[in-house]
């Protein structure tokens, strides 16, 4: 949840430009030394101090101190949701309102206020005070100034108690605090004494840590403090737009709840929306709320599509630029559908190139400033914001989703999202079936990480004969527990660690048929290498008229018979599903499937240096190129062997000495490559100075990438 900063205004004398100055760190820590606060030209500075301990009491007294630049001519405040008690340089012009006198260097307020504060939507308190903590909010002002040169205003908070003052909250009492440093700057996450988060303090902050290099689109400030507090302070999150504090309750922070991400994605919102643009300031953190926790393993992606499917039809009578349409959460909830929906139109649109990321970076830019009450976004310039990134005209999607009740709107699958490399690495093993006319078919199937990292929301498309299609996945108990989300283009798998294995299995209607099917086998070898011949041979208990053959692979082909073999030339390496269909006489119908490596043969070059010097120790490489499983490295010269990737030798003997490698990957395929080594002079012996371990790895791969594998029936695939 976002609450927005307490206004600020300002009048321009003459033609001038207004700057938003960098944030003052004033009593960040109670126990450090006091920060001495200097404006220049045309700052405004408002150092929000506690002078009372809210702990002690149900109101607190703030002191309002405003440091001004010498460029400042007038200023005039007014206070909100608090009582001004008395003030030194200001004269009180109307209710609530005063006026510096314009001689007074450093002009005060003091304020008071109750300690307890709620503003939000949600019941319970937004702040709140016991006999051991508190945790205030900065009291509402706002700033009408004029001067000239360029006007900046900024405020911060401070206190001389035990605790923690930001920007816009300041804790009082015991804590525990971890800082991290980031490109957005010092990450701080500070936890009550009170509160017993089932997170550690070291836990968040590496979550915000990683969350800031995934997601970072404000520019960087001084400090970002995230505040962890318990009972009296209600459930949930609270953050204020374009500053750097934010809360979260303890019992928020437990899986599958996305609140600390949430007021994060808040803290990087720097814009001012009009009424048909304020849907998307809480659409945006729900929604990148639940895609950060995915991408970083916290939730499933079943989580990430239960928090949005069906906000179209619970919202449907809502219009997300009309907020007087709206009821409950449908700027979180239908917002977040919407903007996830839109931001695979985005990345279909400019093939992968933006997201909805850059339209959120062209709003801090162009859509006004939330911290200055200045300027805004409406929804024509958000939609212009979303064409540019989408390279096309998305007004045909505002009319149909936006500015109007919702059409349907689907879950992106995870396909679509960039997931950083962890090193795993994707297997899938299929079992052969034989499907018989008029009975249901069962393909069970394992997919397994045999990487050293965590496999993201594994993913699954099937392509199946339109006989057997229409079917479903589901999980079955052996193996790991996994939900299966179906979204538009497959199966989505929970995450996987390396070494686990979940089972699933593809269900679907066979074809009627009265007569009995026929049982049938065929034998095929489990790897060949491109361009052999291989010949398969088909057996059934029943007389068989005919036999129709799929081969599913890199190349396809269907080929129909009434020969009980069949011979093909496999000119292209690859995994393949070869599926025999039988029909007999009487029309019943069986299936079965093998699978068969068409295996490359690995290559290989050799990186050394033409000539050297007796006695030189020159490093030699093998460069391999090997698609498929593992493979060995045997080097040989005068008589040397070894078995690295990359060798170290030395050459005493002068003359040209050969420099052969052979590598044999684990199906038996060869290859050798030699390089002439011309030594210079003549000496005594050779050597064989250092194997270097293979800093790669045979079967290295891109764990990211689709992996295809060909099953029965059908071509599976499993994505990372």
């Amino acid at each position: 949840m976002i609450r927005g900063r307490p206004g600020i205004r300002w009048m321009v004398v003459a033609c001038l430009v207004l700057v938003l100055c960098g944030g003052v760190a004033v009593g960040a820590d109670a126990t450090a030394e006091q920060t001495e606060v200097v404006a220049d030209g045309g700052d405004v500075i408002e150092v929000q101090s506690l002078v009372s301990d809210p702990r002690e009491g149900d109101t607190a007294t703030y002191e309002l101190a405003y440091y001004l630049g010498g460029d400042i001519s007038e200023l005039t405040v007014t206070v909100s949701e608090a009582t001004v008690k008395s003030g030194d340089g200001f004269t009180e012009a109307r209710e609530n309102i005063y006026e510096w006198d314009g001689e007074t260097e450093q002009p005060v307020l003091e304020v008071e206020r109750a300690v307890d504060q709620s503003r939000g939507q949600y019941d319970g308190l937004d702040f709140a005070g016991t006999e051991d903590w508190a945790l205030v909010g900065a009291v509402s002002t706002q700033a009408e100034f004029a001067g000239t040169g360029d006007l900046s205003f900024d405020r911060t908070m401070d206190h001389s108690f035990e605790g923690v003052a930001g920007d816009e909250m300041a804790y009082v009492g015991p804590y525990e605090s971890e800082t991290v440093t980031t490109d957005l700057g010092d990450v701080t996450v500070v936890t009550a004494d009170e509160a017993n988060p089932s997170l550690s303090n070291t836990e968040i902050s590496e979550i915000l840590e990683e969350t800031v290099e995934q997601f970072q689109i404000a520019e960087p400030r001084e400090a970002l403090r995230a505040y962890i507090v318990t009972d009296p302070i209600r459930r949930g999150g609270l953050a204020t737009g374009g500053n750097g504090d934010f809360w979260v309750h303890e019992d928020s922070l437990e899986p599958p709840r996305t609140t600390l991400w949430h007021e994060y994605v808040h803290s990087q919102q720097n814009f001012q929306p009009e009424s048909d643009v304020a849907w998307t300031i809480e659409a945006e953190a729900d929604y990148y709320a639940y895609l950060l926790a995915m991408k970083q393993g916290h939730i499933e992606y079943h989580d990430f599509y239960a928090a949005l499917e069906g906000a179209d039809v619970d919202h449907a009578d809502a219009i997300l630029a009309e907020p007087d349409t709206w009821s409950g959460q449908t700027d979180y909830e239908l917002g977040a559908l919407t903007l996830a929906a839109l931001d695979r139109e985005i990345r279909d649109a400019s093939a992968g190139t933006d997201t909805y990321r850059d339209v959120m970076e062209t709003k801090n830019k162009e859509g006004g400033d939330a911290v200055m009450s200045q300027g805004s976004v409406s929804d024509a310039e958000f939609e212009s914001f979303v064409s540019d990134a989408a390279r096309t005209d998305m007004s045909g999607f505002f009319d149909a989703s936006i500015r109007s009740q919702p059409e349907s709107l689907s879950v992106p699958g995870p396909e679509i999202y960039e997931v950083d490399d962890t090193g795993s690495e994707l297997a899938i093993e299929i079992t052969d079936t034989v499907v018989g006319a008029g009975t249901e078919g069962t393909v069970e199937f394992s997919i397994s990480n045999a990487g050293t990292g965590t496999s993201i929301a594994p993913f699954v498309e099937l392509s199946v004969p339109d006989e057997f299609d229409g079917g479903e996945l589901h999980g079955t108990d052996e193996g790991v527990s996994s939900d299966v989300t179906a979204v538009d283009d497959g199966w989505a798998l929970n995450h996987l660690e390396p070494g686990e294995k979940a089972v699933v299995e593809y269900v679907f209607d066979a074809p009627d048929d009265e007569s009995a099917a026929p049982e049938v086998s065929f034998d095929a070898p489990a790897v060949v290498t491109a361009g052999e011949s291989v010949t398969f041979h088909a057996s059934s208990d029943q007389d068989i008229e005919t036999y129709t053959w799929d081969i599913m692979g890199p190349e396809e082909k269907t080929m129909e018979t009434d020969e009980s073999e069949l011979t093909y030339d496999f000119s292209v390496h690859g995994e393949y599903s070869v599926v025999l269909t039988v029909q007999t006489q009487a029309g019943a119908t069986a299936t079965v499937a093998e699978e068969i490596l068409i295996n490359d043969e690995p290559s290989v070059t050799i990186n050394a240096p033409d000539e050297v010097d007796p006695g030189e120790v020159f490093l030699a490489e093998a460069d391999v190129t090997n698609e498929f499983g593992a493979y060995d490295v045997a080097w040989e010269t005068n008589g040397l062997e070894a078995s690295a990737e990359q060798v170290e030798f030395e050459l005493m003997s002068e003359g040209e000495r050969q420099l052969s490698v052979t590598v044999t990957d684990e199906h038996g395929a060869t290859t050798t490559e030699t390089r002439t080594i011309i030594v210079g002079d003549p000496s005594e012996t050779d050597g064989l100075t250092e194997e270097i371990e293979d800093t790669f790895g045979p079967g290295f791969g891109v764990p990211a990438a689709i992996i295809a594998v060909i099953g029965l029936l059908f071509l599976a695939r499993v994505r990372q």
